[in-house]
């Protein structure tokens, strides 16, 4: 389908064709794979996984996760390729959605604009842990409250700044930033077991669940435990609808769109599953991770800090690992950032937000 057809497909709904399609498939697949990043999803999440179950759940989890994902992809991506419209979701809600179409849409938008949001703060939130870490461990100083929240104002104000710059400047941030999420992951993937002296059981990766059940957690449910350690791999996941806020950008939107998305998922779930499997082998010290005291509680840095002071006596070289995740959580927050503007410029040009005139503006 050519790009005069899809500016006509967009007027029979209503709207105009206000974007400039300057958008690649590679470029389309590359912001839903950053988004995805599984360096920002293991730096959040890995140390609440680890602590309501363990690895077990965690490997078994992020399988059965992945699988729903491709599936609720396959589904979104064929209605993507018929609707290529941005604001993806809750557009097609609207269209869709039966009697109760326009409430269902006023919910599934607003769900999807703060979900964005939700998953942009903590994206740069995830990147700050990564400072926060190897500042601890080069210097010894642990940030502050305020410290803290001024790196994370930085990291968002330029993720800000690159967005608010040229659709090809936006483009090398999503190259690059996939070949840092690729690269980076097979970096650290066959750094860890080279360096550390000490890895874990197939039985303890696969098959240990921590029991919470008993004090002083005394959590009454197992099965809400195993449960809440899908959040290592639902978080990880959250951002592959992307694809379809880009879409009114993309050359060929109709075909390079849902291809985008799925490849996304296929990309994300196997490398991210590679990548979680590899630090949950590599574990040093399982206890340690509880307490994290030379990352102050930052789990996944804590790994890396175990792994070089096990083989050299000093963690110091894990700065150089946590760099590599601070450079592709500042990518996933950038290409968050550019798909929370489009799902926010689309609900408002559908006249659902407060001051929608002004948020829908395009200069």
């Amino acid at each position: 389908m050519t790009d005069v057809t899809l500016e006509w497909g967009l007027r029979r709904l209503g709207l105009s064709q206000e974007f400039k399609r300057e958008f690649s498939v590679q470029a389309c697949f590359g912001l839903s794979f950053v988004i995805m990043s599984p360096f920002v999803g293991l730096s959040s999440s890995l140390g609440y996984a680890w602590f309501v179950g363990g690895p077990g759940p965690a490997v078994w989890g992020w399988i059965l996760v992945s699988g729903m994902t491709f599936a609720t992809g396959l589904s979104l991506a064929e209605i993507l390729s018929g609707l290529p419209v941005s604001g993806g979701p809750f557009f097609w809600t609207a269209l869709l959605g039966g009697r109760h179409s326009a409430v269902l849409s006023w919910i599934t938008g607003w769900c999807n604009l703060i979900g964005l949001t939700a998953l942009t703060a903590s994206s740069a939130l995830a990147t700050m842990y990564n400072v926060a870490a190897a500042v601890q461990i080069t210097t010894g100083v642990i940030l502050n409250a305020w410290q803290q929240l001024l790196i994370l104002q930085g990291i968002l104000m330029l993720s800000g700044i690159v967005n608010s710059s040229s659709p090809i400047l936006l483009t090398r941030c999503m190259f690059w930033g996939t070949f840092i999420n690729v690269a980076g992951v097979i970096f650290v993937v066959l750094l860890l077991p080279t360096v550390g002296p000490w890895r874990q059981s197939p039985k303890f990766v696969y098959g240990t669940f921590f029991d919470r059940s008993v004090l002083p957690f005394n959590v009454p449910s197992n099965a809400y435990l195993w449960s809440q350690g899908l959040c290592l791999s639902l978080f990880t996941m959250a951002g592959f609808d992307s694809c379809s806020h880009l879409s009114e950008e993309m050359k060929g939107a109709n075909s390079a769109a849902p291809r985008a998305m799925i490849w996304s998922i296929i990309a994300s779930s196997t490398i991210g599953g590679v990548f979680l499997v590899a630090v949950l082998f590599c574990i040093q010290d399982s206890d340690a991770l509880f307490y994290s005291s030379a990352t102050n509680g930052y789990a996944l840095g804590q790994m890396f800090f175990d792994v070089f002071h096990a083989r050299f006596g000093s963690g110091m070289w894990s700065v150089p690992v946590l760099v590599i995740c601070t450079v592709a959580g500042i990518m996933t927050t950038i290409a968050c950032i550019t798909c929370a503007s489009r799902m926010m410029f689309s609900f408002a040009r559908s006249k659902a937000l407060p001051f929608s005139r002004f948020f829908s503006h395009m200069s």
